[in-house]
């Protein structure tokens, strides 16, 4: 349905973000 691939749309940007951010966050602490 659309509401399950909403949520799933929704989560995947959130890994993705999470994901980055975590990514980043050492390179940023390292400056």
């Amino acid at each position: 349905s659309v509401s399950s691939r909403s949520r799933i749309s929704l989560i995947a940007s959130t890994v993705t973000i999470a994901g980055a951010g975590a990514l980043l966050a050492p390179a940023q602490s390292k400056k």
